[in-house]
């Protein structure tokens, strides 16, 4: 069972750093895309990504889990609340822009600290083995 749990937390560390703005912005900008474009298929891919592990949630901790849904819906919500702000015609770099200088200006972002709550879980598992 350990190597399944452990697994697990792997995938969800590994989701989280997928849905960071940065590494999202990078994946899912195209070129011509508007701020409407970008708005979709970000939150897309993070449905999508949290989808394909959902299935990891009965490997690991309500508290492992919880950090995920969390960073997964405070994510969208920070783009989609930006992307009402600006002209949805308007060029994705707009878009892309404001959620890299909102993120910048955080302490931490939602994705560190579902990181460390994921990590900590996983090395606190491994030391109860």
């Amino acid at each position: 069972m350990l190597p399944l749990q452990l697994q697990a937390y792997e995938r969800l560390v590994l989701f989280v750093e997928r849905i960071n703005p940065q590494s999202l912005i990078s994946r899912v900008n195209q070129p011509g895309f508007s701020v409407l474009d970008m708005q979709i298929g970000m939150v897309s891919n993070i449905k999508s990504e949290y989808d394909h592990n959902v299935s990891q949630q009965i490997y690991v901790t309500p508290a492992a889990w919880e950090a995920v849904k969390t960073v997964k819906e405070q994510t969208i919500s920070i783009i989609n609340q930006i992307a009402l702000k600006l002209p949805p015609d308007a060029p994705s770099i707009e878009l892309n822009k404001q959620i890299l200088e909102l993120f910048m200006h955080q302490r931490e972002s939602p994705a560190d600290i579902a990181a460390e709550i994921i990590n900590a879980e996983a090395r606190k598992l491994m030391r109860e083995q």
